[in-house]
């Protein structure tokens, strides 16, 4: 549901954080990040227009990898999250978006099953990486199951850049996210439902009552309401229903109930009036005219000029002396109801049916992802972690990725990409041997790490310059492993030498 303006509202409001380098990648660190891939699968869908030149599974498999593969790199752990099967409410909008994005292809039934077929595509390249996924043809956004793992524990924040995630709950919402390589580069911008609360003094209920007044994809929303004065209207609502959740909840209803109850006698009282009656911005007194000041103020007892107070800093505002200004939320009440009042689609039925299916929605989320989690058991999935796979399955990935890859560059892909992520999750399982200290292994203990899936464990490492460490690994060689290369060397964070090597020996030579 995706409301109209509101990242503006956000950003207007200082809701939204930037970050730029370690910082960003200090932020990442550690994090369980419910990642909504929906939005880029549906523009990547609407953008190939039914063109049979481009491959869009080679392409969302490329779009995901490539996003996945440095949030991983970086010490977060990823689980996917996309659209099942979308409520009827958002149909007619869904239809229309992929018309505009397709030249007027039309989508219906069998956009979206090519859109499930996607998905599928995007979870087998999830699951090479060792990250879960809660998809599924059920009646679910993405967004709403990332906000959903948020509330059961699962995940500490969502990427999607749909800002509709707060609306549902999520705790954080990571909007934008650009970490590769190089730190000095990296940027995150992100907002929080604690700063909005702060900013704003409305959460998620608050918001849901903005989006009705905005629009969103089930619905137009109130003719003529701007981001401002709309976000000004909820947080009057809201402030004056008492604030907090019961607060929150109250404003939502009087909104949905703006096209069919009356104007009360304060609202009608606000009409009448027009302009401010005239007080000094400096002192604060009354006045008549723009003399006042430079023939002096009687009430300041001066000849000239005035004598600045706390009550001339409040005229023009809503604590201003002036029943003109006092009133002016009453006023902004009063003129968004009575627009309701002319649109014909504002109707208290069809407003609470939107704010009916919008908490539907939520609720089914939250009923899908507490049942796949318990399945797909999650919560030794994040403990125990599942090694991202460097096998014949990722070489097919990559060759589709590179149209004129030869083998060797598909080979040297997968050392680049997949295999630090592999080493690392060896360097984590090779730390809880207790009988490991730095050094070589005993047969027994390596036998059990294979066990583990493990394939190689740390030797040594040497710092690099640029705020990573070299690492030598051994392999852990099998029966079936009698290919393995003896040795690699991998650039990993340092973070995780201090973590699970901190006894790691540093002997090596950097790397090329």
């Amino acid at each position: 549901m995706t409301v109209v303006g509101l990242w503006h509202v956000l950003k207007r409001y200082g809701c939204l954080t930037t970050l730029h380098g370690p910082d960003a990648l200090q932020f990442l660190e550690g994090k369980r990040l419910a990642l909504d891939f929906s939005f880029d699968l549906v523009n990547q869908l609407t953008l190939q227009g039914g063109s049979s030149e481009i491959n869009t599974h080679d392409m969302a498999r490329k779009l995901v990898f490539e996003r996945v593969v440095w949030l991983l790199r970086h010490g977060a752990q990823v689980i996917g999250c996309g659209d099942g099967i979308p409520p009827a409410e958002k149909a007619h909008t869904l239809t229309q978006r992929f018309a505009s994005r397709s030249h007027g292809a039309h989508g219906g039934g069998r956009a979206n099953q090519a859109f499930l077929r996607l998905t599928r595509e995007v979870e087998t390249t999830l699951a090479m990486l060792g990250c879960p996924s809660i998809v599924g043809e059920t009646l679910a956004e993405g967004e709403a199951r990332a906000a959903a793992l948020c509330h059961l524990g699962f995940a500490d924040a969502v990427i999607s850049p749909d800002s509709d995630a707060l609306i549902h709950g999520s705790p954080v919402v990571i909007k934008r996210v650009d970490v590769g390589s190089d730190a000095r580069k990296a940027e995150l911008e992100f907002v929080s439902l604690a700063t909005v609360r702060a900013r704003l003094g409305f959460g998620a209920e608050g918001l849901l009552a903005l989006a009705l007044l905005l629009g969103n994809d089930m619905w137009e929303g109130a003719a003529g309401a701007g981001v401002v004065h709309a976000t000004d209207l909820v947080r009057f609502l809201v402030t004056r229903a008492g604030g907090g959740a019961e607060g929150e909840a109250k404003a939502l209803e009087e909104v949905i109930t703006l096209g069919e109850s009356a104007l009360s006698e304060e609202e009608s009282s606000a009409l009448e009036h027009t302009h401010c009656k005239g007080f000094c911005k400096v002192c604060g007194h009354a006045h008549r005219g723009k003399q006042h000041g430079r023939r002096g103020c009687v009430e300041c007892g001066v000849v000239s000029g005035c004598t600045p107070t706390d009550e001339g800093a409040l005229v023009g505002t809503e604590q201003c002396p002036c029943p003109f200004h006092r009133t002016r939320m009453l006023r902004l009440l009063a003129r968004t109801r009575k627009r309701a009042h002319g649109d014909a689609a504002w109707t208290t039925a069809s407003a609470r049916h939107c704010r009916d299916a919008f908490h539907s929605l939520r609720e089914h989320a939250l009923r899908d992802v507490e049942a796949k989690a318990k399945l797909q058991n999650l919560n030794a999935w994040w403990h125990e972690g599942r090694r991202p796979a460097c096998t014949s399955s990722a070489l097919d990935l990559l060759a589709a990725l590179r149209p004129s890859a030869d083998s060797k560059g598909v080979s040297d892909t997968v050392a680049y990409r997949l295999r630090p992520l592999a080493l690392e999750w060896d360097m984590r399982v090779v730390s809880q041997r207790p009988e490991w200290q730095g050094g070589e292994l005993s047969n027994t203990s390596a036998s059990a790490l294979r066990g583990c899936d493990a394939h190689y464990h740390p030797l040594r490492y040497k710092s690099n310059a640029n705020g990573f460490v070299s690492v030598e690994y051994r392999a852990l060689k099998g029966p079936s492993e009698g290919a393995a290369e003896d040795t690699l060397i991998c650039q990993l964070r340092r973070s995780l030498i201090e973590r699970f090597a901190p006894a790691l020996p540093q002997e090596i030579q950097s790397c090329p």
